[in-house]
């Protein structure tokens, strides 16, 4: 039995349950968070892409605060570390992208990957991407941040001073990407991309945020679940 169901069978009401907790993609369901519908992803005990890594509909909650809740864990004591990942239920394409992200980028695992990015199955993908993750080393001053229109990237350095929640904005328009992350503590000059004539968008586009492990390894020294909070997202078509 999920949590949902758990909770459900014990009297808890729905919109309580709704307002906590999330139901797995593989029961046909979507939960709403900030401003959109959501399903999530679900592989059972299969590896898949990204990573590949195997995907759990349990590793994903929403708090009181209303803010989003993304765990990477051994959630069954079998050795196998289990990634999170949500899918919004409505297309996508033109227009403007936020994320406010509340976990400091430096204190990532180093295997670690946060992924804000639009995605479709079909043709040319249309990934446009904001995404914590180390894809080019681990020293002190590699890169933390990642802004790409695929197969097109710019990796960037965290300063220090970026010590807490920050801010993520991409601008698509049929000219450009533009691509604009700020810590949200201090006065640190933020980080910019732009990129022209970027991928357009297809039908099936939709928006996505992911958290697992570069090549599914298990996260060296983890003792306890990787965990990420983002306190909102939003999308204003253009």
């Amino acid at each position: 039995m999920n949590r949902i169901s758990n909770m459900l069978s014990t009297g808890v009401s729905a919109t309580l349950v709704l307002s906590t907790l999330v139901i797995p993609v593989n029961e046909a369901n979507a939960f709403p968070w900030s401003g959109l519908e959501w399903n999530l992803k679900d592989s059972g005990e299969v590896p898949v892409g990204p990573g590949p890594n195997v995907f759990s509909g349990d590793n994903v909650f929403v708090d009181a605060q209303n803010r989003l809740h993304m765990l990477i864990e051994d959630e069954d004591g079998d050795g196998v570390w289990r990634s999170s990942e949500i899918i919004s239920t409505r297309a996508v394409g033109y227009g403007t992208y936020t994320m406010t992200l509340e976990t400091p980028i430096r204190s990532f695992h180093n295997q670690a990957v946060l992924g804000f990015f639009t995605w479709s199955n079909e043709g040319n993908n249309t990934e446009l991407d904001v995404e914590v993750a180390r894809f080019q080393g681990t020293g002190p001053n590699a890169p933390r941040l990642v802004h790409s229109v695929q197969p097109q990237s710019s990796h960037y350095p965290v300063p220090t001073t970026w010590s807490g929640a920050s801010f993520h904005q991409l601008v698509w328009t049929r000219q450009r990407a533009t691509f604009t992350s700020r810590t949200l503590v201090g006065a640190a000059a933020p980080i910019q991309t732009v990129i022209n004539n970027p991928l357009r968008p297809l039908r099936s586009t939709n928006l996505r945020i992911n958290f697992w492990l570069r090549a599914g390894a298990v996260p060296a020294g983890a003792t306890s679940p990787l965990e990420v909070i983002i306190r909102s997202v939003s999308y204003t078509p253009a």
